[in-house]
């Protein structure tokens, strides 16, 4: 079997307004202000499976600031996860250092979600290992068996686009209070070796 365990999808009218998306969002206009970066539907992503032999996708957040945004975001992949049984697995996005976080991943796991992330702290204004910050969300994923992605990166090699400043050592908090909680540390080993 075939997993890509970390992908991103958007329901098509987020993909229709991308500038407007870009300027109010922080998250997304690191990722997806340059027109030529790809955005894809959970559609897409299936076709895309198809071609390539991709059993299991899990389509995540990407750590979306604005919470209303995170909220739609959630609502397309906990559908398209429902209408793609089997084949799409959905985290939602929730911002930790906003209110209503722990209320949004509760919601998602009544949804069907699996897990929480890809959570950007850089972008979205948060200190990974603080916990009164990331503690009651992590208490909650703990409560309901759901995952953590965690967008992390390599304190060596060139910068580009998103690579952002959380390197291990900014991690040891975090990874101390995700006892019995899945944590998976996204992009972490780029330039480590």
């Amino acid at each position: 079997m075939i997993v890509d365990s970390h992908v991103h999808i958007f329901p098509p009218a987020m993909i229709a307004r991308r500038g407007d998306l870009a300027a109010v969002d922080a998250t997304f206009a690191e990722m997806f202000a340059d027109p030529s970066a790809r955005m894809a539907t959970a559609e897409e992503l299936v076709a895309a499976m198809d071609e390539d032999g991709v059993d299991v996708s899990v389509a995540m957040g990407i750590g979306w600031a604005d919470p209303d945004l995170a909220r739609e975001s959630n609502d397309y992949i906990a559908g398209a996860a429902r209408l793609h049984r089997g084949r799409i697995v959905g985290f939602g996005s929730v911002n930790p250092a906003r209110p209503g976080a722990v209320e949004e991943a509760e919601r998602c796991w009544r949804m069907g979600l699996r897990g929480i992330g890809e959570l950007h702290p850089d972008t979205q204004g948060f200190d990974p290992s603080d916990a009164s910050v990331v503690g009651p969300l992590i208490d909650e994923l703990r409560r309901r068996n759901m995952a953590l992605t965690l967008h992390c990166s390599e304190p060596v090699g060139h910068l580009y686009p998103g690579k952002g400043t959380v390197t291990p050592g900014r991690l040891t908090g975090l990874i101390e209070m995700c006892d019995r909680v899945c944590l998976i540390l996204a992009h972490w080993g780029g330039g480590l070796p």
